[in-house]
């Protein structure tokens, strides 16, 4: 039961994750730096999750 409740948490965290070269936050343009796996410890235990890390640049073109 435990196992099932990881998936199913591991699938809600990995929804939220984007996998875009660029993101738009208030405004501003924010480029990719870093994408890999993350644990997470879970009330059903560790769950590892692939996660993107974004960086704010000067560069404020166009997102993608």
């Amino acid at each position: 039961m435990m196992e099932a409740e990881r998936d199913i948490v591991g699938a809600e965290l990995a929804k939220s994750t984007s996998t875009a070269d660029a993101i738009e936050i208030g405004g501003k343009v924010h480029r990719r730096v870093l994408r890999q796996s993350q644990t997470y410890v879970t009330s059903a235990g560790e769950v590892v999750v692939e996660r993107t890390l974004y960086k704010r640049t000067a560069d404020q073109t166009a997102v993608a």
